[in-house]
């Protein structure tokens, strides 16, 4: 994971980040595995302007243009998800998965780019 959030940081210089949390309110996220990270665009917990919304999806395109050599197994941005297993479906709907309300900035991943990887 800190290989993946350095080719991050060279290419989009730095960013407000979380990778590893404990995630108390969902012990199945990739975060406390070491499998995750966020990158906050805007203002955590607020919906992003047009400009920070564009900067996300540079973001989340890059990772997903990338996501062999980075390891990538899904990113979600923007009420948006995509995965490496699905890739030939592209960017789907996020439904939140049972755990997020997807109706808010942060359940929704829209004040955040997030990213897992395999293994």
């Amino acid at each position: 994971m800190a290989w993946l959030y350095e080719q991050t940081r060279l290419h989009f210089g730095q960013l407000p980040s979380s990778c590893w949390d404990a995630h108390a309110w969902n012990p199945t996220s990739d975060h406390p595995q070491g499998k995750a990270c966020d990158f906050t665009i805007g203002t955590a917990g607020r919906l992003p302007g047009a400009a920070d919304r564009a900067h996300g999806w540079e973001i989340a395109n890059w990772l997903t243009a990338n996501a062999a050599p980075l390891n990538v197994a899904y990113v979600i941005w923007d009420g948006r998800i995509w995965s490496a297993g699905r890739a030939s479906e592209g960017w789907r709907e996020y439904e939140g998965g049972g755990i997020y309300d997807v109706s808010t900035p942060t359940g929704g991943h829209y004040d955040h780019v997030h990213v897992s990887v395999d293994g």
